[in-house]
């Protein structure tokens, strides 16, 4: 047995291991689309900016508005930036298509609802009164070639407006002013309760006559009766300078302190 342990043979080293397959491996690459710049054509029309009206009513509306974000997917058949929708609709000066692509451009002006076409010509200045089809077609028709509408100006209008306000206000203030009598003295109190009293005495007294004959009877008459009328005047008085409070402050006046002189150099 110790000659066959010795024939056996002895293991040297480690064991060898299989290699292992390298495989390759596909990378994954996401691919970029080409980001086109958005630019701004010239049309054949004026700029939306340099129309008065337009102008106006676009600035009127929030770049945030559904109105006018519509009406950047109208003129630039995609959506903008609010920070830029104005000031593109400004640059915009008519529609460089022709043939299939403004057909195309009608049929998409065309899904809108009616109310919101007649919103998008009345932005253009335009005349609503239309039917749907009337309307887009007006609509497609003045962007192809922006132009003034011959309207009365905007701005013009509301500048007579405000000053029809200002004179309506200023008329009303004057006429308050002018039915807010002041009040009689316990003197003129008197002649008017004894006026037509001493005209019947005295039928052939003159203007000037009459106004004596009231003053020297005024004189005359008793404390009691003159404290009377002098107390009926203190109140008409009261009720005076309240009014007159009320509408300085209905009209926004100053303090009711005497003006100041203008001090001379």
């Amino acid at each position: 047995m110790a000659d066959a342990a010795a024939k056996e043979p002895v293991a040297t080293g480690a064991r060898e291991r299989p290699k292992r397959e390298v495989k390759a491996v596909d990378t994954f690459k996401i691919e970029e689309k080409e980001v086109k710049e958005f630019t701004i054509a010239a049309g054949a029309g004026t700029k939306l900016g340099d129309i008065e009206n337009v102008k106006i009513l676009i600035d009127k509306h929030p770049a945030s508005s559904e109105e006018l974000k519509k009406f950047h997917a109208v003129c630039f058949g995609r959506p903008g930036k609010q920070t830029e929708v104005k000031k593109n609709l400004r640059e915009f000066s008519g529609f460089t298509l022709d043939g299939a692509e403004l057909e195309k451009k009608k049929a998409s002006v065309s899904k809108l609802d009616g109310k919101m076409i007649k919103t998008l010509l009345a932005l253009c200045d335009q005349p609503t009164s239309g039917t749907k089809a009337e309307n887009v077609e007006a609509l497609v028709a003045f962007l192809q070639e922006p132009a003034e509408s011959g309207k009365k100006s905007l701005a013009l209008k509301s500048g007579e407006k405000r000053a029809r306000s200002e004179k309506k206000a200023k008329g009303k203030g004057k006429k308050a002013k002018d039915e807010l009598k002041r009040p009689p003295s316990g003197y003129l109190l008197y002649c008017n309760n004894k006026r037509e009293k001493v005209k019947q005495e005295n039928p052939d007294a003159s203007a000037t006559d009459m106004m004596k004959i009231l003053a020297e009877k005024w004189k005359g008459i008793s404390d009691e009766r003159r404290q009377k009328y002098e107390a009926e005047a203190a109140a008409l008085k009261a009720e005076y300078d309240k009014k007159k409070a009320a509408l300085k402050a209905a009209l926004g006046g100053g303090s009711s302190g005497p003006a100041k002189k203008k001090q001379k150099f």
